[in-house]
């Protein structure tokens, strides 16, 4: 008999908390389904207030049958409750999880490239300190507001633990992106730097007439040392482009090893635009056309 009423009054309290709690069941469910899970307004309060009511309901009607039977089924109905409200909770968690750390990439990109557009200096690493604590701040707001009070699975330590761990990929991941942008302008730069400086040198070498960059006045450069001079460019722009982006990297908390492979990198791209420059200026036309404003320039 007391088994009987016990079941029977668990039937009736799970009405009001299935009204309470299948809603959220629902709208969870289709979150996860489209691939959009969302953060449901409201679930931690109603998970309290659904949890409470549904207990004290039972405690208040099946208390007074048999106490063995009321313990068990007791147990019994705090296991389906529980469970239910376990999901609800994980399933809030993982949804915080997943548009913090969209929102914390695209925040940080965002301020990335307001400074770009904005043309001044922004420190990387500063902003993205600044937006993973206000993540984390979020995720815990969203956390706190779920908790069940007196449910032993109601607590989001390990859950923060992975969110932080992400948080910290996702920032590596966007340091790395910053810092192959960060290397393509150095590049960008030193093939301007030599490709203005080296084309001044060759173009010194004609008659100094006709707009061919030679001096009007004055002695010309010795053409022996041209390449002595192209050398001291090359080193000296590189030098400086190297130092630019070591300054730059510092500023996006970036590794020893990460500068040390962008640096490397950088070396070996201004070599190319060395070479490229040099066999673009060697071209035979071109040669040709130094030799005869030399040619010309003697017998004026």
């Amino acid at each position: 008999m007391a088994q009987f009423r016990c079941d029977e009054i668990m039937r009736e309290v799970l009405v009001g908390f299935d009204e309470s709690i299948q809603p959220f069941e629902d709208r969870q469910g289709e979150g996860i389904r489209s691939g959009a899970p969302q953060i449901l307004g409201g679930l931690g309060s109603a998970m309290r207030t659904a949890r409470m009511k549904v207990l004290k309901a039972f405690e208040t009607e099946a208390s007074r049958y048999h106490k063995g039977v009321y313990v068990r089924k007791k147990g019994e109905l705090e296991s389906k409750v529980d469970g239910r409200l376990k999901a609800l909770f994980q399933g809030q968690l993982s949804a915080a999880h997943k548009s913090g750390v969209r929102e914390f990439s695209d925040a940080v990109s965002g301020a990335v490239k307001a400074g770009q557009k904005r043309g001044a200096s922004y420190d990387f690493a500063e902003i993205v300190d600044r937006e993973k604590k206000t993540a984390l701040s979020r995720y815990e707001k969203e956390a706190k507001a779920a908790l069940v009070e007196g449910a032993s699975w109601s607590n989001y330590k390990q859950e923060m633990a992975l969110y932080q761990k992400e948080l910290g990929a996702v920032s590596g991941q966007l340091r790395r992106e910053e810092m192959r942008r960060l290397a393509t302008r150095n590049e960008r730069w030193v093939r301007s730097r030599l490709g203005e400086s080296i084309g001044l040198q060759f173009n010194a070498l004609g008659s100094g007439r006709g707009g061919s960059g030679a001096p009007e006045t004055g002695d010309r450069p010795n053409e022996k040392e041209i390449w002595d001079r192209i050398w001291d460019l090359f080193i000296k722009t590189v030098t400086e482009a190297e130092k630019r982006f070591t300054d730059r990297a510092r500023s996006f908390d970036a590794s020893a090893d990460e500068v040390d492979v962008g640096t490397w990198r950088l070396r070996r791209k201004s070599w190319g635009v060395l070479r490229a420059k040099i066999d673009e200026e060697v071209m035979e036309g071109n040669l040709l056309l130094k030799l005869r404003e030399n040619f010309e320039d003697k017998f004026r």
